[in-house]
């Protein structure tokens, strides 16, 4: 039991590292300088900042990392609730990782272009600024479906689980389904944008409050005595 808390706590511990970094990354850079369809602007915004988008990178890798290693003591903390189930929440999380380590490479690619003469080739470069955003934003959405997906299961496990209390399970599974509708409807929608904001507010609230919850629970607590 005591083991299980300890894990539990490092575990909490990598959580909140993933909100740091990708609270910095997203909110200070990547949705704070990309402007949707207006690559001139966004090239504005980076060149000269070149540091910055650095930092962002280093901090989602950071993220990447962490994300990847938690798979397995979520795996190993759910597993009595249902082993199957346990594995499979576990491998969907990686299958998201790896989505997002690609969508990374277009940030880092992004970076490189930074380097170039803007005058030489203003068309080409304005033509590969709004490639490498839109397909960075593409690439991590659908990696969400699968988190998302992973969530929702995990929630599941936490439910059935002796170790967390259920309401934990219950905001994690709201938490996945925004991020799977959010997604789907990126995809779907011709006038998502004319929505982002609504769509913006509904992950952002159930996933903050799902995840931090769970996050906070696993710092503080560690798990419930059955």
């Amino acid at each position: 039991m005591e083991n299980l808390k300890t894990m539990a706590r490092w575990t909490g511990l990598g959580y909140l590292m993933i909100f740091i970094t990708a609270f910095f990354a997203t909110g200070f850079v990547v949705e704070a300088m990309v402007v949707p369809g207006d690559p001139a602007t966004t090239w504005a915004n980076f060149k000269g900042s070149e540091s910055l988008l650095s930092m962002a990178i280093l901090s989602f890798v950071v993220m990447v990392l962490i994300d990847a290693v938690l798979a397995i003591p979520f795996y190993l903390l759910l597993r009595k609730a249902n082993r199957s189930l346990a594995m499979i929440s576990s491998a969907l999380r990686l299958v998201n990782v790896a989505i997002f380590a690609v969508a990374l490479m277009d940030l880092i690619s992004f970076l490189r272009l930074l380097g170039k003469p803007f005058q030489a080739d203003e068309v080409f470069v304005l033509r590969q600024v709004d490639h490498l955003t839109q397909s960075f934003d593409d690439t991590w959405m659908l990696g969400l479906i699968f988190f998302g997906v992973h969530l929702m299961i995990m929630g599941y496990l936490i439910i059935k689980s002796e170790n967390f209390p259920s309401i934990l399970g219950f905001l994690i599974q709201l938490a996945g389904l925004v991020y799977v509708i959010d997604s789907v409807a990126s995809f779907s929608l011709q006038n998502y944008s004319d929505y982002s904001s609504f769509f913006e507010m509904m992950v952002v609230i159930p996933s903050v409050i799902g995840e931090l919850s769970l996050c906070l629970y696993l710092l503080i607590k560690g798990i419930k005595k059955p």
